[in-house]
């Protein structure tokens, strides 16, 4: 029977994805380990460095919160320490990992969002201006090593990207 990795509810046979988390079903729960509760990520980050790793609208920050305690790297979703409005966003929170965890964390993102943008032919909208705005919080600010400087959202490099593309195209043949 397969069952999901996330929430480990069991199925019956044929189902492929699961339908409360939205992710493959695995043959098989042994190896997945548990993922992490509140409370084993609030033991987990005790004591240690911390720091932001994104800032923006709750939906966006849960997605992110959630991709990363799949990756068993452990996260919080706070709102904001400072008292700067964000405009556009009804509520803004960041998500919080330890400083050891970020170059993990930011490969994570890179790797899910890289894909789910391919998959689904996703592009961040260009301006009136012809500049591009972070589909996230919307800024025009210019990336900042492919992150958006104001919610730090991972967009990639354009030029990168299109020559990994070319890359695989010789590669395949």
């Amino acid at each position: 029977m397969p069952f999901c990795p996330r929430c480990r509810a069991e199925y019956r046979e044929g189902i492929e994805t699961c339908s409360t988390c939205n992710v493959s079903l695995v043959d098989s729960l042994e190896g997945v380990p548990l993922p992490l509760s509140e409370e084993t990520v609030a033991t987990l980050l005790e004591g240690k460095e911390l720091a932001m790793l994104v800032r923006g609208d709750m939906s966006t920050c849960k997605e992110i919160h959630q991709a990363l305690l799949d990756e068993q790297i452990p996260a919080l979703m706070l709102p904001p320490d400072d008292d700067v409005g964000h405009a556009g966003l009804s509520m803004v929170l960041d998500v919080i990992i330890a400083e050891e965890d970020q170059d993990r964390a930011v490969a994570v993102l890179q790797r899910d969002w890289a894909d789910m943008l391919k998959r689904d032919g996703l592009f961040w909208p260009a301006t009136e201006e012809g500049v591009m705005a972070c589909p996230a919080c919307g800024s025009t600010a210019p990336l900042v090593d492919g992150c958006c400087p104001d919610c730090g959202l991972y967009l990639g490099d354009a030029e990168e990207d299109e020559a990994s593309e070319t890359d695989e195209d010789t590669t395949d043949d």
